[in-house]
């Protein structure tokens, strides 16, 4: 069969995309009659064929290959599309718990210490304004686009194992962060900024800590964001205003002279990293694990 079901995903999953583990993990079963499916690899002349087979051959299982050989691709995607937006609806609805919890396992901060930094950081005006500047700055609608994402997955090759795993990843983070974007998820992004900001904040603190020598751009970074913090006056509008008068690319991150437009690289920088770590397939299961008790 070109294609199977997940049970988890509610939705068709072509089975190119998949390595045999991920019949485990995604719960891929026959889109006919629902049994269990695993993974076969053939190598032809023309190349490698995937397909999926079920475990036992049987008459109904002939029957189950010819009719999902008979669905035209155009449905398969449509059907996906329809389950995905509901699901992208859901991690909506639980995205601020998760944005602490993958911040916390893999920025080095206890959950309970960002919750109470993000509290902190937002008294300052300056934040207030550098969050709303970044949520509306055009260039956010493109923070996605494959060269950013590849050069943010670079030194965690580990997170995402399978193709399965790293294209669910990728397309669910991407059609959140673009929710994100909306003035009435405005809250939302706020966190994620907050805690993108203090992650990158963790970081350089770490690099100063380090034994010499020590890239002078972190004791620079640390200044400009404790300065901002603290920051409560109206020269805030200014140092925004000088921020995004250039057309700041995430992609300049490693060029810009500017601190200001560098720490704003390195933020963005770290929300695509957050959002690629929240596990959605642990939330997926948790939030139907919910709705069947």
């Amino acid at each position: 069969m070109k294609y199977g079901h997940s049970l988890l995903l509610d939705s068709p999953i072509m089975a190119a995309e998949l390595v045999h583990k991920d019949c485990e993990r995604f719960q891929i079963v026959c889109p006919i009659c629902r049994e269990p499916t695993l993974k076969v690899e053939q190598e032809w002349p023309q190349g490698t064929r995937h397909y999926l087979a079920h475990y036992r051959k049987s008459p109904i299982s002939d029957e189950c290959e010819l009719r999902v050989a008979a669905v035209p691709d155009a449905d398969i995607k449509r059907a996906g599309g329809i389950s995905f937006d509901q699901r992208i609806a859901l991690f909506l609805r639980v995205l601020r718990d998760e944005i602490f919890r993958a911040t916390a396992a893999h920025g080095g901060l206890p959950e309970s210490a960002l919750r109470r930094r993000h509290g902190n950081a937002f008294a300052s005006r300056l934040m207030r304004a550098l969050s709303r500047g970044m949520r509306e700055f055009p260039g956010m609608r493109d923070l996605f686009s494959a060269p950013f994402v590849e050069d943010v997955l670079a030194d965690y090759a580990d997170l995402l194992p399978t193709r399965a795993q790293r294209d669910l990843q990728i397309k669910t983070a991407r059609a959140v962060f673009a929710h994100l974007l909306s003035p009435r998820l405005e809250d939302q992004f706020r966190v994620l900024f907050a805690n993108a900001w203090m992650v990158l904040n963790q970081r350089c603190v770490a690099a100063m800590n380090q034994p010499p020598p020590v890239h002078p751009i972190s004791g620079t970074l640390l200044a400009h964001m404790r300065a901002i913090e603290e920051s409560r006056g109206e020269a805030a509008s200014r140092a925004v205003e000088q921020a995004f008068a250039a057309r700041l690319r995430p992609e300049w991150g490693y060029q810009v002279d500017n601190a200001m437009q560098k720490i704003l690289a390195e933020v963005a920088h770290e929300m695509i990293f957050i959002l690629l770590c929240i596990p959605y397939l642990d939330v997926l299961k948790r939030q139907l694990a919910v709705r069947v008790s």
